[in-house]
């Protein structure tokens, strides 16, 4: 496959657009995937309801009212697929069978918390690729709509969109400056019936061969160290979570001199030994509005909530990535 301009970039972060699992697992297996999406995990094979929910904010997005349980179940899997109607958008491994009664409610409180995990993604990556796997019916027309849903969204964000779309000869088209359109044989072509949803693994590692992306740590600590070209000013800072990337942050505040930190950790880890820099409460939110550095490998809703409603904003009073 050509070499592209696309391909001449180096992402810091990387998103699947879905339309299916199939996309999300060759990101996976090519290591070209660091930032969680929505779309990882469910069937949203319409292009143009995609871009709708884009246009609307995802207002709608896997609504209780617009919920139903799929008729055909599959036996072999551990959870329910269920159908956003006005979509027809598919649910495939959020929800366990014979789980709780309120189940359709409890989709939408989760997809919610995706999205809001997915916005926070996007607003720190410094330079994204969105990645989407087409479906037959789609056409050019398609790309643009949901290109400039995205752009209008996120108008501030540097953004590249890689459309992938299954053909049985190879093709590279330029469909703009920041759009690339490639075509494969994407299907499986083996006989174990188990793997078919995978794909063809060859064709899809020679289609990210080239792909340059910087891990969720490098990135994460290369954004903390631009904090100190003064925009700390003398500031304490907190250090919301003990695990993850605790002890790399730690060398880098006192690389760079910082040594008025705190760590925070609020249950999130049990086994850091160093109580005497764990704070037991939020108080330090209030008193001379400290520097945040979030450091969860996941999205915890409630630090963010907490930190907005005390007036925190982001990069100017907190990091993360």
């Amino acid at each position: 496959m050509a070499n592209i301009d696309l391909f001449l970039n180096t992402y810091d972060t990387v998103f699947s657009l879905g339309s299916n699992c199939r996309l999300a697992k060759q990101l996976q297996i090519n290591d070209v995937y660091n930032a969680k999406s929505p779309f990882d995990w469910i069937v949203c094979e319409s292009t143009k309801n995609l871009t709708t929910q884009f246009k609307n904010n995802f207002i709608d997005f896997f609504l209780p009212v617009n919920l139903m349980i799929d008729k055909n179940q599959s036996e072999f899997s551990d959870t329910l697929y269920i159908t956003d109607t006005s979509n027809g958008f598919r649910s495939l491994h959020d929800i366990r069978k014979n789980s709780i009664d309120d189940l359709y409610n409890e989709v939408y409180k989760k997809f919610q918390h995706k999205i809001k995990s997915f916005f926070t993604r996007i607003e720190s990556g410094k330079k994204i690729l969105f990645v989407r796997l087409l479906e037959d019916s789609d056409d050019y027309d398609a790309m643009h709509n949901l290109t400039e849903s995205v752009n209008i969204m996120f108008p501030h964000k540097d953004i590249n969109f890689l459309y992938i779309k299954h053909n049985n000869k190879e093709l590279s088209i330029e469909i703009a400056h920041n759009i690339q359109l490639l075509c494969f044989e994407t299907n499986y072509d083996g006989i174990n019936n188990h793997i078919e949803w995978i794909g063809n693994n060859k064709n899809w590692k020679k289609a990210f061969s080239n792909l340059k992306v910087i891990s969720r740590k490098d990135a994460y600590l290369s954004g903390i160290e631009t904090l100190f070209d003064g925009r700390l000013n003398g500031r304490k800072i907190v250090v919301w979570g003990m695990q993850y990337l605790f002890a790399d942050i730690e060398r880098l505040l006192k690389q760079y001199g910082c040594d008025n930190y705190f760590a925070y950790d609020k249950e999130l880890s049990k086994r850091y030994e160093s109580s005497l820099r764990i704070l037991q409460n939020t108080d330090f939110l209030d008193e001379n509005k400290p520097y945040i550095i979030i450091n969860t490998n996941g999205f915890f809703e409630e630090i963010f909530d907490s930190l907005s409603s005390k007036g925190f904003n982001y990069l100017t009073d907190y990091y993360f990535f």
